[in-house]
Formats: C-alpha cells, sequence, structure tokens
C-alpha cells in the first residue's frame, strides 16, 4: 500500500527504520534530465530527507538493462547509460527519475542492500526487474525471499496504448499473453505493471514482498508527470517524477 507523506508517497513494504524513501510527485518541481537543472527544487527535495547534494548518485537511463552498484565515494556521480542502481552502502541517495515508465525501489534487510531503476517497455522486454534481483544474487549474496520491491506510479493499462508493431516484440518475447496485452476499441493497451510483477516473482521475489502502486500516471497527471498526457493534451512539461531510497547512517 502508498500512503502519502507530504510531497511524496512512501511503501509500507518499504517502510523501515534502517530506511527512509519516497515516490515524488509533481509538486516537487524537479527536472527531466537531472535533479541539479533545477538546484533550488533538488535542495528543498532532499531536505526532506535530511540529505545533502553529496550523497546523491542519478543515472542517465537510456531505457537499457545495465546495473551499476555504487558505493558511498560515489555520491554527487552521474552514471551514463545505467538504468539500475544498487547499494550496500549507508549515507548514499539512489535516485530514479520517471514520467510514465515505472520507478522501482528494491531493499533487502537481511543483507542490507537497496536498489532503484527505471523501467519502460524497453526494459520490461529486458527483462531488467529481473536482472536486478540476480545482480543483488550474485554480488550481495541476497536471497530473492528476503527481497522487498516497490513499483512506483506509473502508466497503466487504462492508458497505455502501444503501436502494432510494439505489440509484436511483446507477443514475440511473451506469447499471446491477454494479461499483458489488450485489444480495446480498435487499439492495443499495454499492461506494464503486470509484465514487471511477472518479471520479479520468475526471480524469486515471494508476492507478498511486492507493492504495486495502483496509481496511473496518466490518469492523474494533475498530480504525476506524464508524457503521455502532455502530448494529448498538447503541453510542454519540464519536468519528472523523482524517486528516491538510502540506508540511515
Amino acid at each position: 500500500m502508498f500512503v502519502k507523506n507530504n510531497s511524496t508517497y512512501q511503501s509500507t513494504v518499504l517502510q523501515s527504520e534502517e530506511t527512509f524513501h519516497g515516490f515524488g510527485m509533481r509538486n516537487n518541481r524537479m527536472s527531466k534530465k537531472s535533479m541539479w537543472v533545477r538546484p533550488e527544487a533538488a535542495l528543498s527535495f532532499l531536505q526532506k530527507f535530511g540529505c545533502t547534494r553529496e550523497q546523491v548518485v542519478e543515472m542517465e537511463q537510456v531505457h537499457a538493462d545495465r546495473i551499476q552498484t555504487v558505493t558511498k565515494k560515489d555520491g554527487g556521480s552521474y552514471f551514463s547509460g545505467i538504468d539500475g542502481l544498487l547499494t550496500s552502502d549507508r549515507g548514499i541517495l539512489l535516485v530514479v527519475r520517471s514520467l510514465d515508465c515505472a520507478p522501482l525501489l528494491f531493499f533487502d534487510p537481511v543483507k542490507k542492500v537497496i536498489g532503484a531503476a527505471h523501467v519502460g517497455w524497453k526494459g520490461a522486454l529486458l527483462n531488467l526487474a529481473g536482472s536486478m534481483i540476480r545482480t543483488m544474487i550474485s554480488e550481495f549474496r541476497c536471497d530473492p525471499k528476503s527481497i522487498l520491491v516497490a513499483i512506483g506510479p506509473m502508466i497503466r493499462a487504462c492508458c497505455y496504448t502501444i503501436p502494432q508493431e510494439r505489440k509484436e516484440l511483446f507477443v514475440s518475447k511473451f506469447g499471446d499473453n491477454i494479461r499483458y496485452i489488450a485489444h480495446k476499441k480498435g487499439e492495443w493497451y499495454l499492461n506494464l505493471p503486470v509484465v514487471i510483477y511477472d518479471e520479479l516473482i520468475n526471480s524469486g521475489v515471494v508476492p507478498e514482498h511486492i507493492d504495486e502502486c495502483s496509481f496511473c500516471t496518466k490518469t492523474m497527471s494533475d498530480e504525476f508527470y506524464s508524457h503521455r498526457a502532455e502530448k494529448d493534451q498538447q503541453t510542454q512539461q519540464e519536468g519528472a517524477n523523482y524517486s528516491i531510497i538510502g540506508i540511515e547512517e
């Protein structure tokens, strides 16, 4: 379940005395490219968590499946060509930007490992969610049954229309699964949250450790930035929803 706390939402599955996290909204006024394009907004956002610029690690997010393991010395860094971050160090803040793609936050309370990932339709085809779990297992000796995952606000099946060629990519990868692809009123719709959920389950995460937000960014574009809503309304947005996770020092 997701609960609102000031200007972010928090997952009850991830809530812990050892970690802090949040799924940001439109009212944080953060940039699409990097939080430091708007430093005043970024610092205001970080102050809510008692964090500084030197603790933040950002990634370029190129809709791929590359994952970077980071340490405290990487604080203040921006990694190119990356869509997933992992660390076991305290006092470091992992950041993911999103509009309609899915922000995923991970925590293993046994091994004290956290992660953040950006998963769109390309990342789903590449099984980035599963790759995050496998990397946590191989690099940190995590047990997937101990890993907690929160899937943040994203565009949902009600609004995610896709072209025929993209539908064929998913059919080629997953077969003709009606849980993933639906045909309504002459258009194809992708259920991205279900694809990601299944990839986590298939990687060994247990259902009760997955918290999936029910909010659709396009439907709730008054609260969240949404590329699809912007396109339909022919407006230009200059922001993104920021999600963060860190381990308390």
